[in-house]
């Protein structure tokens, strides 16, 4: 089955929307209900906050109580969709700001008040106009398209080499993404949830992150890409650490323990990549 369905936000309005316990997946629906379909500014106790398409601005109480859940299984399910990066997270002294990823596959930008019959389903408009762009490639004698995808693939690999000789503002934006995770308290609580430790485990294991991709020189893109690359990382020296440790399951909090043990195999690595490289 493909396609998708609308839902009016009017939903929320009937009275056994609200009646029963929440499910992760009503969870999940709701989260995308909530959300801005355009940018808005509200007041918190008189602070200015603006939201973006996608936003949600609310909080673990607010959640707690809307869903009929405990505090801590917000927090865990809040986790969950973070490590499968559906949403972001940013928590400051007024309020916790959720983000939709891709919300716009989620909700276009057509009327709401649209009727059935005037909208067809993306997906099959797409699947017709991917059709008819193939076939166009095809049978064009002049090939524009097959030219504008060696201009993109081209436009790819300058990106490439400007990302790769660009080390300072690289730095630069890798410093913005550790900082960031280091200041997002409910991230690190969401993690230390996630893999059953401590936060101070957590932090400790985020500087180390740092300083192992600084070492290997490793760039990345984006936020995301950061958190993404983190949660693998992560997942990797815990279940090394319980091997270790007699396949314990919840891992040593003092992460910094092993630190000197890493470095010396970073470093051996390294030594093995300049050693290859000189070759």
């Amino acid at each position: 089955m493909s396609g998708w369905i609308k839902i009016h936000r009017k939903i929320m309005n009937s009275d056994w929307y609200f009646k029963e316990k929440f499910t992760k997946t009503q969870a999940w629906i709701d989260l995308l209900l909530q959300a801005e379909v355009k940018p808005k500014t509200i007041y918190i106790r008189g602070q200015r906050v603006d939201l973006q398409r996608g936003q949600i601005s609310t909080s673990i109480r607010e959640l707690a109580a809307r869903w009929k859940w405990s505090p801590n299984t917000v927090r865990k399910f809040l986790a969950d969709t973070l490590a499968d990066t559906a949403i972001d997270t940013r928590t400051d002294t007024l309020n916790t700001i959720i983000t939709i990823c891709n919300f716009d596959k989620y909700q276009t930008n057509q009327n709401n008040d649209d009727t059935l019959t005037d909208t067809r389903t993306d997906t099959d408009i797409d699947t017709r106009n991917e059709k008819k762009i193939e076939k166009e490639k095809e049978s064009s004698p002049h090939t524009p398209y097959k030219e504008k995808d060696k201009e993109k693939e081209k436009g790819l690999e300058e990106e490439k080499k400007f990302n790769t000789h660009t080390i300072p503002r690289a730095h630069t934006r890798e410093e913005s993404f550790y900082n960031e995770l280091l200041s997002a308290q409910i991230y690190i609580e969401q993690m230390a949830m996630r893999y059953h430790t401590t936060t101070e485990y957590v932090t400790n294991a985020l500087h180390e992150f740092r300083q192992e991709n600084e070492l290997k020189d490793t760039p990345h893109h984006s936020l995301r890409d950061y958190k993404s690359h983190f949660h693998d990382w992560l997942r990797y020296q815990i279940e090394k650490q319980n091997k270790n440790n007699g396949n314990n399951n919840r891992p040593n909090s003092d992460f910094a323990s092993g630190r000197e043990q890493r470095a010396r195999e970073t470093a051996a690595q390294i030594r093995q990549l300049l050693n290859a490289g000189r070759q």
